[in-house]
């Protein structure tokens, strides 16, 4: 019997290390985003937005929050931002669960666009910002002002 083949390649070792251009990793939401998320999706729903849109806007907004080191801040901050607003639709005491929220989907946007919610409640998904109308492709207009999640808070954009 002659000795063991030594002619196989070495087997490589993934890196377990995160490449640096890699995005965070999602980790479970904190209890503040888990408010604030259900207010969002009690505001979006009381502004008579169809539930396929009221679930991308939630499930997209999760997954960004899911991706953010400081999500409690932002969270926290967004509902104080949002109080009037949400209050008014009669959501600021929406009943936080978590399993009553859509599952994360990061909605997929064009280059230069972003998943926008109007001030008014009404989603209108993957849009671009702009300051002036020349900005904005045709056939739309350089009006609405909205946020994104991850992106643009109380900015206009193309509709």
């Amino acid at each position: 019997m002659t000795g063991a083949d030594t002619s196989a390649p070495p087997i490589e070792l993934a890196d377990p290390r995160p490449s640096p251009s890699a995005p965070p990793a999602p980790v479970p939401v904190p209890a503040s985003c888990v408010e604030f998320m259900s207010q969002l999706q009690c505001w979006l729903r009381a502004s008579g937005n169809p539930e396929m849109d009221v679930e991308r806007a939630v499930g997209n907004t999760r997954a960004r929050m899911e991706r953010r080191p400081n999500a409690e801040q932002v969270c926290e901050a967004a509902m104080v931002y949002r109080r009037d607003l949400i209050g008014a639709a009669g959501c600021a005491h929406a009943t936080p669960d978590v399993n009553a929220l859509p599952a994360s989907a990061l909605a997929t946007c064009g280059p230069g666009e972003f998943f926008f919610v109007r001030r008014d409640g009404h989603v209108s998904g993957c849009r671009r910002e702009c300051a002036l109308p020349s900005d904005c492709p045709a056939g739309t207009r350089c009006a609405p002002t909205g946020a994104a999640a991850g992106g643009p808070i109380d900015e206009r954009f193309c509709e």
